[in-house]
């Protein structure tokens, strides 16, 4: 949509006002920046965020400071339009109109930060020019947020203020809840245009006792040189599994604003969240089809059961492959890691608690789950890793990379369940009669602790 460096403010305050490039203090930077980039027209940049369950990787456009976008995913065939009207979703050929719950999307402020990104920041920290360290490099000027030398706590304010900006699922989510340990932020600026040309965060955190890693870089590669975006097509509201309402009469199901969800379609989506469960995590289509809600046309189950499966583990492949980009790993330790893998989560176990609607297109499903124990499968290939290359002071590069994978292999074969299970909220959209989950992380994180 996962490791940071923490610095002690050791600079006194007098340093901070110092000019940071050519006689240009931090106000003055910032507002060239800030002025440049709200002059932009259009811009284009590449994303590629890593998390601890996977990496999003893509491409964004965006027009008129942000009021029409489009982003592209590139390790799965998706695609997130939006304008002033509306939020469009986009799977392979699906397309669907998610309008209604664009604040739980919570895109806005990533486009405002796409945008801008230091005024976001300064909105963040009202003080955030006085907490940067600022230097020149050839023809960039970088920017390090390294947070208040008399507040220790600083960094970490910054990491909460981070994540509540960019965190989806706001409405559903106790930031009190959630602990951040590590944050570190830099910045590079063009150094004659003052247009931003990278922005590189990292946040370390804990929810519901699951650590997660972000490391978030942004590039932005080409302004003012978009002269439309492309707009997905709206499709009919039974492009993925057909009208899902409890009967052939639509008015059954209640529409935005218009009352209460009915029953039927709350526990439907508990149904749909079990199904989804089987489809991806245990790669079984049959219980799929079988745990899908009775509104969901046996035909459309099965081709529905079908692209959740074979994407599920495409997109852990294509993960696996962008975290070892440049590596000399084959095709076929690729599959053996990623069927070792899928063995591994399929031995978890869950359930399926309660189904609560939160408002009239949206149903929270609470899992439990007990979920496998990735960190000590990780901790374990680390230590029998270093102990094969102290045997032989000799490997090479490559063999040193075939070997890891040859442990991680077989430590996912041997992989033990968490005794204590998680209670996991997972979001459900309702839009059009159809259900949709559009983070499947809510449950994963779950399944692999």
């Amino acid at each position: 949509m996962v490791k940071s460096i923490q610095r002690l403010g050791l600079i006194v305050v007098s340093v901070i006002m110092l000019a940071a490039c050519g006689g240009l203090s931090n106000e003055e930077l910032a507002e060239k920046n800030k002025e440049a980039m709200d002059d932009a027209k259009s811009m284009m940049l590449e994303f590629n965020e890593k998390e601890t369950n996977g990496v999003s990787k893509g491409t964004t456009y965006l027009m008129d400071k942000g009021e029409q976008f489009r982003i592209e995913y590139e390790n799965r065939d998706s695609v997130l339009y939006g304008d002033k009207d509306v939020l469009l979703i986009q799977e392979g050929s699906y397309v669907e109109d998610i309008s209604a719950n664009r604040d739980n999307v919570n895109v806005e402020t990533i486009i405002e930060l796409f945008v801008n990104p230091l005024e976001v920041f300064e909105e963040m920290d009202e003080d955030f020019l006085e907490h940067i360290e600022v230097e020149e490099k050839d023809d960039e000027i970088s920017i390090e947020y390294i947070g208040d030398e008399d507040d220790e706590n600083s960094l970490i304010d910054m990491g909460e203020a981070y994540l509540k900006i960019t965190l989806s699922d706001q409405q559903n989510r106790d930031f009190d809840e959630i602990d951040v340990s590590k944050f570190a932020l830099t910045m590079d600026i063009d150094a004659e245009t003052y247009l931003a040309n990278k922005v590189h965060l990292k946040v370390t955190y804990e929810e519901q006792g699951i650590e997660n890693k972000m490391n978030q870089k942004y590039t932005y590669k080409e302004y003012d040189k978009l002269d439309e975006i492309e707009k997905p097509e709206l499709g009919s509201s039974e492009d993925i599994f057909g009208s899902n309402n409890p009967s052939d009469d639509p008015s059954e199901v209640n529409s935005p604003g218009e009352g209460e969800l009915d029953q039927d379609v709350i526990k439907g989506a508990g149904e749909y969240v079990e199904a989804l469960i089987y489809a991806t995590v245990y790669q079984d289509e049959k219980a799929f089809v079988s745990s899908a809600p009775e509104s969901m046309p046996e035909k459309e189950a099965k081709e529905h059961a079908k692209l959740q499966k074979e994407s599920f583990r495409e997109i852990y492949k294509s993960n696996t492959k962008n975290n070892m980009a440049g590596l000399n790993v084959t095709e076929e330790q690729f599959d053996l890691l990623t069927d070792a893998f899928l063995d591994a989560i399929s031995k978890a176990e869950f359930k399926v608690l309660t189904s609560t609607a939160t408002d009239p297109e949206s149903v929270v499903v609470t899992v439990s789950i007990n979920g496998i124990n990735n960190t000590k499968v990780y901790e374990d290939t680390e230590k029998k890793l270093e102990e094969a290359v102290a045997a032989d002071e000799g490997m090479s590069q490559d063999d040193i990379v075939s070997k890891n994978l040859e442990i991680l292999t077989a430590e996912y074969k041997n992989v033990e369940k968490i005794k204590e299970p998680v209670e996991v909220p997972v979001n459900v959209m309702i839009q059009n009669g159809q259900y949709m989950v559009l983070l499947q992380d809510e449950y994963l994180m779950g399944f692999v602790q």
